[in-house]
């Protein structure tokens, strides 16, 4: 099958909704006109929509819906508009429902899947088994900036998910240091000569010494064994989109992705590697303990002393009105 310029903006724009189906833990969204899912995390990765081919005249309508399915569990999500997205004006349309411009992707894709890359050799890579399951859950979370709920669903679908659908994952490891540091996938585009390279993450103190990198090259050494001829990515413009060049990668279009939070959070936003990372402060979280801290030190007293010396009328006739 030759790889075409259309099946590769296809898998750029589509290949993110391919996390496998699990019954009450990855669910489609069942929406005409978008591709979506919804999970039991509250994460504008794990829950995610996008990929949409809506009517002009019933594209507000859609969003509300989508919106309204979210907010009656709480719950925050993503949502992908790529140029082929309908209609032209979505970003607006969702901005306009309560969404917001997150972060800007690139669709890079990579064609010369056995070119050599130059990797550090303290770095070692293996694909993880369902064995793995609890440390790359654990490892995913931090890496990535998402819930331990979130991580350990993506982690499910990935290594546990059933049917048709091929995915690998793969911890990296670095030379003196226990446990894997950083976390990586892919997914194969069904019927298709393709792979996206999917939710990737290092944690942050072991980041600039080449095992992203080293991710990419195994993932697509891997991907050109398999009989693969094209290799799909979204990059954070800021972050991963300069590696994923210097590695051969090159861009295709454009993505925006927008996103919904539940009222009572605020959301730190800040971008690592391949995918977007948030943290979620809630207003008043923590305060219990920030005020027996204050008591045990002294410092919830008043700033001003009561007033001494008071007259008889001060102390009994003053009323407040």
């Amino acid at each position: 099958m030759t790889v075409t310029d259309e099946m590769l903006l296809d898998a750029i724009e589509t290949s993110l909704f391919l996390l496998p189906e699990m019954p009450g833990r990855v669910d489609w969204l069942s929406i005409p006109g978008l591709r979506g899912r919804i999970t039991p995390a509250s994460d504008l990765f794990a829950n995610l929509v996008g990929a949409a081919t809506l009517d002009a005249a019933r594209a507000d309508e859609t969003i509300r819906q989508v919106r309204d399915r979210f907010a009656a569990q709480n719950k925050e999500f993503g949502w992908i508009v790529g140029p082929s997205s309908t209609p032209a004006d979505l970003g607006s349309r969702l901005e306009e429902a309560g969404l917001e411009k997150v972060i800007e992707l690139a669709g890079m894709v990579h064609t010369h899947l056995n070119a050599p890359m130059r990797t550090n050799p303290a770095v070692q890579v293996r694909e993880a088994t369902a064995e793995d399951l609890d440390p790359a859950s654990r490892l995913l979370a931090p890496a990535l900036g998402i819930t331990a709920e979130a991580a350990r669903v993506v982690t499910e679908a990935l290594l546990l998910g059933q049917g048709p659908l091929h995915t690998r994952v793969y911890l990296a490891f670095l030379e003196g240091v226990d446990g894997p540091v950083a976390y990586a996938s892919t997914i194969y585009v069904p019927h298709q000569p393709v792979v996206v390279l999917f939710c990737a993450a290092t944690l942050e103190e072991y980041r600039g010494k080449g095992v992203y990198t080293s991710l990419v090259a195994r993932r697509l050494a891997d991907a050109h064994r398999d009989g693969t001829q094209a290799a799909v990515i979204q990059a954070v413009r800021t972050t991963a989109f300069p590696i994923c060049r210097k590695l051969g990668f090159v861009e295709m279009c454009g993505l925006d992705w927008y996103a919904w939070f539940p009222e009572e959070e605020e959301v730190e936003l800040a971008v690592q590697q391949d995918q977007l990372v948030r943290s979620v402060r809630h207003p008043r979280q923590g305060w219990d303990e920030h005020f027996r801290m204050m008591a045990e030190r002294g410092d919830d007293r008043l700033l001003d002393e009561p007033a001494l010396n008071l007259s008889r009328w001060d102390a009994e006739e003053w009323e407040w009105s």
